[in-house]
């Protein structure tokens, strides 16, 4: 048993423009006639791909955000390595005090690495050496109150850091001149 179906008008249409395609393409030939006869008849091609504009906006994009971001990020770097600096510094400080506590005035002020118990090559980081660390001002006066004052600096030989100096007062007070 056969069963029969009538096309809707749209579809009738459709195959109609169709077989006139078939018509048209078979006269003209040549596939850039029949490609160009599309773009007349108003079809679009498909686009498989960016854009050079498009593409130039991400790169500038990217390169916008590149420029916030590095400054950003050198600073921490920098904060980074002061870390380093200011846990030395803060060693220093505690064997200043020591130093302070056993000798008093009796002491050679401001005392030599050696006389705080440093050996060469104890106050060396990655980022700092020994000799970036001085404490010259250090003195020990029974009669004042504190008794000890010292101010311990250190500045970086081996990197370029922002500040260049950082100090530690006898009162825990970090400065940067």
């Amino acid at each position: 048993m056969y069963c029969v179906m009538s096309i809707p008008p749209a579809v009738a249409r459709l195959a109609e423009q169709s077989r006139d395609r078939q018509t048209q393409y078979q006269k003209r030939g040549n596939f850039q006639n029949i490609f160009l006869g599309d773009l007349k008849m108003g079809k679009k091609r498909e686009r498989k791909g960016f854009t050079l504009i498009e593409l130039m906006v991400v790169i500038l994009i990217v390169g916008i955000l590149a420029a916030v971001a590095i400054p950003l990020m050198r600073g921490r770097i920098d904060a980074a390595k002061w870390s380093e600096g200011k846990a030395i510094m803060g060693t220093v400080a505690t064997a200043l005090r020591a130093y302070g506590a056993e000798k008093g005035e009796a002491g050679t002020w401001p005392p030599t690495r050696t006389e705080l118990g440093f050996a060469t090559g104890d106050l060396a980081g990655t980022y700092f050496a020994d000799a970036d660390f001085t404490w010259a001002n250090a003195a020990y006066v029974a009669a004042n109150n504190p008794s000890l004052t010292y101010t311990v600096s250190a500045s970086s030989s081996t990197t370029t850091l922002v500040p260049a100096t950082t100090t530690l007062t006898h009162l825990g007070v970090w400065a940067n001149p």
